[in-house]
């Protein structure tokens, strides 16, 4: 079990009712890192110490290029103070803030040193959960024993998307010398969501067919494509499609108005998806963007692809009125239905390329051909309203 401190009836009830604000910087977010070195020209209020054993000595400031790790500043808290002698030090140093990334690895670095290669002095480090009336101790307590800086790191793994503050304790040294404390580091490698693997557009009659391929998901709820007549001006306000896995934990193709396929947040060995633009240019380019499951997004800039529509003489389907319905096949085969006004199916058919027919129906009728492109399983649908049929 870890070593806790309750703070609910100690260092936080002081926290609450005021404690020094110290130099540092807030921690409003971490993209890839944090480094906070405690140089004079950053002055925030999100960090803070508190005396824990009240004898009005804490952490301050030393403005020294021979005892900073690096530029001039660092955080001192001393155990023997010349003119007054030896102090038995329990000061406390927060961290500001911050919420440890869902994903990835995330640690948190420093660099400490001791004042006089004579005396060593020691301290702890804590995490202390948004929330929680507790703070815990990583590892056994630390002994800081060279006048040299030492680096040293935990991991903040078992804390994903907590928001927790860092406490640097220093203690359990009576009449030593002092202890320091300088560039704080928190690191994340961010990795990405997805492995890409393949982006591409294919050109059909009338649309164009993407693709996209994956090698590796385990972050992943939302890919946009968004279009563009010159890879410079994005039509982001009508992306080809917004797919979007986490509504019903299923991909859903508003397109076809179908759930294509069952989806988790993670797959192992990727995915392949088809998202179709119905409405291309007549040179359309596409860029790909992706959305985490933390509302980060990766845009694809070295994946843009382009996609021509080439001149067709391609004959769709058709309905017409001529003492009775005329239907027409065009060059594809196609399924045909017939409702009338009220809904009721009076009519099916599958016809093939080339192929007419009549029927002798009058009346107020909806003609419905349903076709398909044996390539892409893509389903296509064209209806006709037939009024007065005489």
């Amino acid at each position: 079990m870890k070593p806790f401190i309750n703070i609910l009836f100690g260092v936080l009830l002081v926290v609450l009712v005021g404690v020094g604000q110290v130099r540092g910087q807030c921690i409003d977010n971490i993209s890839t890192e944090y480094f906070q070195d405690f140089e004079a020209d950053i002055i925030e209020e999100c960090w803070y110490i508190y005396d824990g054993d009240g004898d009005g000595y804490n952490w301050t400031y030393i403005n020294n290029s021979s005892y900073a790790h690096s530029g001039t500043w660092a955080r001192i808290s001393y155990s023997y103070i010349s003119g007054v002698g030896d102090v038995k030090p329990d000061n406390y140093l927060y961290t500001a803030w911050f919420t440890v990334p869902t994903t990835g690895n995330c640690d948190f670095s420093w660099w400490h040193r001791k004042y006089s290669s004579a005396w060593d002095d020691y301290y702890s480090v804590w995490i202390h959960p948004q929330g929680d009336e507790y703070m815990y101790r990583i590892g056994e307590a630390n002994r800081s024993s060279t006048v040299s800086y030492e680096y040293d790191k935990i991991s903040l793994n078992d804390y994903k998307g907590q928001t927790i503050r860092i406490i640097f304790r220093h203690w359990n040294s009576d009449g030593q010398w002092a202890l320091l404390i300088d560039d704080i580091s928190i690191e994340w490698d961010n990795p990405l969501p997805i492995v890409l693997l393949d982006f591409y557009a294919e050109p059909r009659p009338g649309f164009n067919m993407l693709t996209i391929i994956t090698g590796y998901e385990y972050n992943n709820c939302e890919f946009i494509v968004y279009r563009s007549r010159d890879a410079i001006n994005w039509d982001y306000n009508n992306p080809v499609r917004d797919w979007d896995f986490g509504r019903d934990s299923a991909l859903y193709n508003e397109v076809l108005d179908t759930v294509l396929n069952y989806f988790n947040i993670e797959h192992p060995n990727g995915q392949t998806y088809y998202p179709t633009d119905y409405e291309p240019y007549d040179t359309t380019y596409y860029k790909l963007v992706q959305r985490d499951c933390d509302g980060r997004l990766t845009e694809y800039e070295s994946e843009i692809i382009v996609c021509i529509q080439e001149p067709s003489n391609k004959i769709e389907p058709r309905a017409y009125t001529d003492n009775g319905i005329v239907l027409v096949a065009g060059d594809r085969m196609c399924d045909v239905y017939v409702y009338t006004i009220l809904g009721t199916q009076r009519y099916t058919k599958r016809m093939y390329p080339g192929e007419t027919g009549r029927l002798n129906y009058w009346g107020h009728y909806i003609v419905e051909f349903v076709w398909v492109d044996e390539n892409t399983y893509d389903i296509r649908k064209k209806v006709y309203k037939l009024f007065n049929i005489e």
